[in-house]
């Protein structure tokens, strides 16, 4: 049957179900790997992904219309007092099948990332809290398989609309979309940071400050006070839970 051969193959070039168990595939993926894989199968709240249909949603719109165009065609074929098709062509079946068959299989990947992310451990090495904001709100990030996954040693985790958002429940920082760290806390503070650090050099010259006596980080300005949290700033944490799925063949 179409279905099966088209699912048996789309099974085997899986990269989420072709481990042999739970554990291998932990150890192939990291869990902001895994959000991210999951965002290319259902997307945003409007099943988008990178501004495309993600890959389920668009699937099962592919089905509707396949579905709606057969309707209208036995319809059309009543109406004008010909055989009306039981199924469609063959052409249009094997899409069909082959749309249901890659629907099932992504159903399928998404049950299990889900698992794994709410069952995952994290097999890097976990950054002390003592190097979280050590040095301030630098804006320095560390990428994993082209994923941030931290950001001035706090943890980052991406979100359901595809972008990371900071995920340290002891950073006053916790929630907030990596986006509007950089523009809202990384930006004011660096430039705050250079006007004190000029302020200080202009002070040393002009002998108002012994540079002996002046700390490093009023030197550098990055002993400047790091922005709050602002109040209109939106809290990016969201829930992951496994939602299932359900074969259509």
């Amino acid at each position: 049957m179409q279905y099966d051969a088209v699912y048996e193959s789309a099974l085997k070039q899986s990269e989420v179900l072709s481990g042999v168990d739970d554990y291998h595939n932990l150890t192939l993926w990291t869990k902001q790997s895994l959000e991210w894989k999951k965002q290319t199968l259902v997307g945003d709240d409007n099943g988008l992904h990178d501004h495309l249909p993600a890959l389920i949603p668009a699937l099962k719109e592919k089905l509707k219309v396949l579905s709606h165009d057969f309707d209208l065609y036995q319809t059309r074929c009543r109406k004008e007092g010909r055989p009306t098709p039981e199924e469609p062509a063959k052409d249009q079946l094997k899409e069909k099948y082959r749309a249901e068959a890659l629907v099932d299989i992504y159903l399928e990947e998404l049950d299990k990332i889900n698992k794994m992310i709410d069952e995952y451990v994290e097999k890097a090495e976990v950054v002390s809290n003592t190097n979280m904001l050590k040095d301030g709100p630098k804006g320095i990030g560390k990428l994993t398989g082209g994923v941030l996954v931290e950001l001035d040693g706090q943890k980052c985790t991406m979100g359901r609309d595809g972008y990371p958002y900071i995920d340290e429940p002891t950073s006053r920082y916790d929630g907030m979309a990596t986006a509007d760290y950089y523009t809202l806390i990384v930006r004011p503070w660096r430039i705050a940071t250079a006007k004190a650090a000029q302020e200080t050099e202009r002070k040393i010259a002009n002998k108002e400050l012994d540079a002996n006596t002046v700390s490093q980080g009023k030197l550098r300005g990055t002993n400047v006070p790091w922005p709050p949290f602002p109040e209109n700033c939106k809290n990016y944490k969201q829930d992951t839970k496994s939602s299932g799925f359900k074969r259509t063949k």
